[in-house]
């Protein structure tokens, strides 16, 4: 039994992709769709007024939600899949709502700092300005939604936290400063379900590497003496 539990479970990889891909591809959808006739419709009737239906929680809900859903369904634990969902969903739509309506006017700045850190130059061009505001955006959003997905797992939270904090800070970054930069500044693109489906395998595949080397360790420990 425990040798069949120490192996790399591919399905995390494979349903965090699906999740994460399928939750970006809904909110871009509803991005580009609903949200800007419903923006459009209220700037025609109300001049100077704007859609304010708390949309970036909606985006993290769904994002979150969606991607840990897939996550926990890959575990095959019905508790998994309650306490992934839950836990992306509040994470992403903390994060969500945290760049786009807390601090927006922040966002790029950070972005600036990070690059200017690598070697950036001190006044950016028009595509570095966008390539900015992207990698602030991800950043924030990688990096808390990760944290919340790692505190779901079963064992290991802290460590796992860390873990897709950190990638998730990384990845998400650079893919919202690409999506920002080359595409469209909003990262409402053909680019958006591509990117939550990569930063989804990659969740998937650090809580997989994490499950098999707990198991591993497990294997190893001697078995309970039996009471005679």
């Amino acid at each position: 039994m425990r040798e069949e539990q120490a192996t790399f479970n591919w399905k995390l990889l494979l349903y965090g992709a699906i999740g994460f891909g399928i939750g970006f591809a809904i909110t871009g959808a509803i991005m580009t769709t609903i949200y800007n006739v419903a923006e459009n419709a209220m700037a025609f009737m109300y001049p100077g007024t704007s859609v304010n239906l708390a949309y970036p929680v909606y985006r993290g809900l769904l994002v979150g939600g969606l991607g840990g859903a897939g996550l926990g369904l890959a575990c095959k634990d019905k508790k998994q899949v309650l306490y992934f969902s839950l836990a992306g969903a509040m994470a992403f739509a903390l994060a969500f709502t945290f760049v786009i309506s807390l601090i927006p006017n922040y966002v790029p700045e950070v972005g600036r700092s990070i690059m200017r850190l690598f070697g950036g130059p001190e006044f950016l061009s028009d595509l570095e300005t966008s390539l900015s505001h992207g990698l602030g955006m991800g950043v924030f959003i990688g990096g808390i939604g990760g944290a919340g997905i790692g505190l779901a797992s079963s064992k290991s939270r802290l460590i796992n936290a860390l873990l897709l904090c950190v990638t998730g800070t990384f990845w998400f970054g650079n893919a919202f400063a690409f999506g920002a930069s080359i595409y469209d500044r909003n990262f409402y693109s053909s680019w958006n379900w591509m990117a939550g489906a990569i930063g989804g395998a990659i969740f998937g595949s650090i809580l997989a590497a994490s499950r098999l080397i707990i198991a591993k360790k497990q294997a190893k420990m001697p078995a309970p003496p039996v009471a005679g």
